[in-house]
């Protein structure tokens, strides 16, 4: 998130922490480090989506498993 305060822009970070929005200074604007802050927020949110994605096929062989009789599975 970039911020303009009395004409100079800054970058900002915005999130939740403990279901409160908090948005924590990074540093004055400089358009490469605004990319780079860009492209790891994109990859964290894909791998958090290919995490969840992940946890689902776990849940569903695990229950697949247990219908085969397997046992000990946790």
């Amino acid at each position: 998130m970039v911020r303009t305060i009395k004409g100079r822009n800054y970058i900002y970070l915005k999130y939740r922490k403990n279901g409160k929005v908090v948005q924590e200074y990074v540093s004055p604007f400089d358009q490469e480090k605004y990319n780079q802050l860009n492209a790891q927020i994109y990859q964290r949110k894909h791998l958090q989506a290919e995490l969840k994605d992940l946890a689902e096929e776990e849940k569903e062989m695990k229950k697949a498993l247990r219908a085969l009789g397997v046992k000990d599975v946790k």
